[in-house]
């Protein structure tokens, strides 16, 4: 399965219009009060962290959750539901979120989703890839979904920058300022998410994005070909684009 930089330019020509998120869903207040719960804040800061899937967002919640022990998950709820639904506050509050290399967060959400396919919550999803049968057969079944417009149904995959603009259309400008990345997950909680107190930054410092909620594999580069390693500088173009990513490996170190 090949393709000319001409056929993968139209292809994306045809999808830029399409919501990456349904905003139908997502924006209903009774779905993200039953499903999200509500918002994580810290209480003086007003702290929103927008957790991305497969990011290491779950070291970050832990750690939130250590010193404010009212605060709830808010789950992968973008921010364009946030702006709908709290519109007299969100300018005082300070959003802030997790990035991960496309062809890093890909791997992983690979193993994830195969580990967790039996179960009823994830079931849907591996189907939605095709059923899989190694990590080419997931790549093949995300493009196969990026060409439909389909790939923001599959959560895990869900192009990150479509949870961080206004309209959940992952072309549009992103709209959070304070990004960390989770290759450099601990000095970037410190550095560029301003107004911590000192307890924030306390627990911030004992993060570590490798123990929580992590995927036991090889280095991502092991699992990738030509042909699959291009397929997520494709259809991940805006997040490659978005956050100064590039492919981590040369092919010619496999």
């Amino acid at each position: 399965m090949h393709h000319s930089v001409a056929q993968y330019l139209q292809l994306d020509a045809e999808r830029q219009t399409r919501p990456m998120l349904s905003i139908a869903q997502w924006s209903d207040p009774e779905h993200f009060y039953k499903h999200a719960q509500y918002v994580k804040t810290s209480h003086r800061n007003q702290l929103v962290f927008v957790h991305i899937p497969k990011c290491g967002g779950s070291s970050v919640e832990k750690a939130m959750e250590r010193i404010h022990d009212r605060a709830k998950f808010s789950g992968h709820t973008p921010l364009c539901v946030y702006l709908k639904l709290l519109p007299k506050t969100n300018r005082e509050r300070l959003f802030f979120t997790v990035v991960r290399n496309p062809w890093n967060r890909a791997v992983s959400a690979f193993f994830y989703l195969a580990k967790m396919r039996q179960d009823r919550h994830h079931a849907q999803f591996w189907q939605q890839l095709g059923d899989p049968q190694d990590f080419t057969d997931f790549v093949r079944g995300l493009f196969k979904l990026w060409q439909q417009g389909d790939l923001h149904t599959v959560l895990h995959v869900c192009p990150q920058s479509s949870f961080l603009t206004e309209d959940a259309l992952e072309h549009s400008p992103v709209m959070v300022e304070h990004i960390c990345k989770l290759e450099s997950l601990e000095s970037d909680l410190q550095s560029k998410v301003p107004g911590l107190s000192s307890l924030e930054k306390e627990a911030f410092s004992m993060v570590d994005s490798h123990k929580l909620n992590s995927t036991e594999h090889a280095p991502a580069k092991f699992y990738y070909t030509p042909e699959t390693a291009e397929i997520i500088q494709t259809i991940y173009a805006y997040d490659i684009a978005n956050f100064g990513y590039q492919k981590p490996w040369h092919l010619s170190e496999v």
